[in-house]
């Protein structure tokens, strides 16, 4: 995996605790990083683990992945 993420400037991890814990674990500490996951604990756990450059979202995925569309197909 860790071949896969040059020139990643940011990561956005979704509802997947496993796959955000991995993902932070590969991710160099310069890399901006977003959890977003609707328990709280997934944060904690990432944080644990060293992944302090993530900033957790606490919220439903849904909802949060639709609205970001919406926001970014509206800036171009």
């Amino acid at each position: 995996m860790r071949k896969h993420i040059d020139g990643v400037q940011v990561a956005l991890m979704l509802a997947s605790t496993l796959h955000g814990i991995a993902t932070g674990n590969i991710l160099p500490a310069g890399i901006e990083t977003f959890c977003v996951d609707i328990n709280h604990a997934v944060l904690t756990k990432l944080a644990d683990r060293g992944s302090h450059q993530a900033l957790g979202i606490v919220t439903d995925v849904g909802p949060f992945v639709h609205d970001l569309a919406t926001e970014l197909l509206d800036r171009t």
